[in-house]
């Protein structure tokens, strides 16, 4: 869990922007507990296909999300091993609690997919805080902004682009 220090302006003003996610987060993890334990219909004969895989990796991913944004851990890694631990934990309790339901190694294998797709992401857009890493984004900033920055750069680009589609 991170501290916040009383006499910083800028970290009581952090702390008070994550109440929103803390609120949306608690708010997503119930719901999510409710719909995965939910009682699951009578199986029938008809075979439908559903995105089932597809909303495991969607909401174990937004819940990693929801959880970093209430910045409660500071390290990404800390994050993603609690959201596996829920994740291969709700979905191994669904057998016991809920009546029709059964745990599939597939839904744990999507929902860790999400959770690690939502990790890389999040790891993708931290601050940098190493000299060289800072250094090499200024160097990329400033090549781009060299690039893109003079009109006769854009229409030369426009010109190759358009170039490129008649052949």
């Amino acid at each position: 869990m991170t501290r916040i220090d009383l006499s910083d302006p800028a970290a009581i003003r952090r702390e008070g922007a994550a109440w929103p996610w803390r609120i949306a987060f608690l708010i997503f993890a119930v719901l999510l507990l409710v719909a995965t334990h939910w009682p699951g219909s009578e199986p029938s004969g008809s075979t439908i296909l559903s995105p089932d895989k597809l909303m495991h990796f969607l909401c174990f991913g937004g819940f990693t999300f929801l959880l970093w944004m209430t910045r409660w851990f500071r390290r990404v890694w800390v994050v993603a091993g609690y959201s596996t631990a829920f994740t291969v934990l709700d979905e191994l309790s669904q057998g016991f609690f809920s009546p029709y339901r059964d745990s599939s190694g597939a839904d744990i294998v999507a929902g860790l997919l999400g959770v690690f797709a939502a990790s890389a992401w999040m790891t993708t857009f931290q601050p940098a805080n190493d000299f060289v890493v800072r250094q090499q984004e200024r160097r990329v900033s400033w090549i781009l902004d060299e690039l893109l920055g003079r009109p006769t750069n854009w229409l030369l680009l426009e010109t190759s682009l358009l170039g490129s589609d008649q052949l």
